[in-house]
């Protein structure tokens, strides 16, 4: 009885986490919203890549269709990325550089984009 108790609560608690689904290459992915650390679009090329804290993934979008898509918690950084804002670590503003709990990092940060970081209280 208390097995199934806790199985309810775990298939409960799975459920609410906001998940991303996408398709690329004919297979289907799920990605938890959580996992993701920020996407970056891919220079001359139609897809961006979804960087997470174990793995790599493509997807044909654009940048502005996801950060709609995704919503709270993520914030375009640069025209060409958004980061999930409560996977970073902290942000380095002299060498434009924003660090994530599992050690990644990125340097799309542009001058603009900026103050709305210090507002957010990422600092």
């Amino acid at each position: 009885k208390i097995l199934k108790e806790d199985i309810k609560l775990v298939i409960k608690s799975l459920c609410k986490r906001k998940v991303c689904v996408f398709q690329y290459n004919h297979r289907i992915y799920r990605i938890i919203n959580s996992d993701i650390n920020y996407i970056e679009k891919e220079p001359q090329v139609k897809r961006c890549i979804i960087h997470t804290v174990y793995d790599e993934y493509y997807i044909v979008n654009s940048i502005e269709r996801l950060t709609k898509v995704l919503g709270n918690g993520f914030v375009k950084t640069h025209q060409s990325c958004i980061i999930n804002t409560s996977n970073v670590e902290r942000i380095n503003l002299a060498k434009n550089l924003i660090i994530f709990k599992n050690g990644d990092e990125t340097s799309l940060l542009s001058d603009s984009m900026k103050k709305g970081i210090k507002k957010l209280g990422l600092l």
